[in-house]
């Protein structure tokens, strides 16, 4: 997946056709690396790591609730 550094005017329409399906395909591979990533961050708790709190903050919350 390499991006061609023609000038897109020199390119015949397969070189273009080549050119914007590697670009669609690093998009697709960037966005499938990052779910898999937050999919990791998520699995140790199951909840999203902006969401993960401390033992502490929990036994508090558990004390207000009763």
């Amino acid at each position: 997946m390499r991006t061609s550094t023609k000038n897109p005017a020199d390119m015949s329409g397969e070189e273009r056709i080549a050119e914007i399906a590697s670009i669609l395909a690093r998009g697709l591979s960037r966005s499938q690396n990052s779910k898999q990533k937050q999919a990791i961050e998520r699995s140790s708790t199951g909840l999203p790591s902006a969401s993960k709190r401390s033992c502490s903050h929990t036994k508090t919350l558990k004390k207000v609730r009763t």
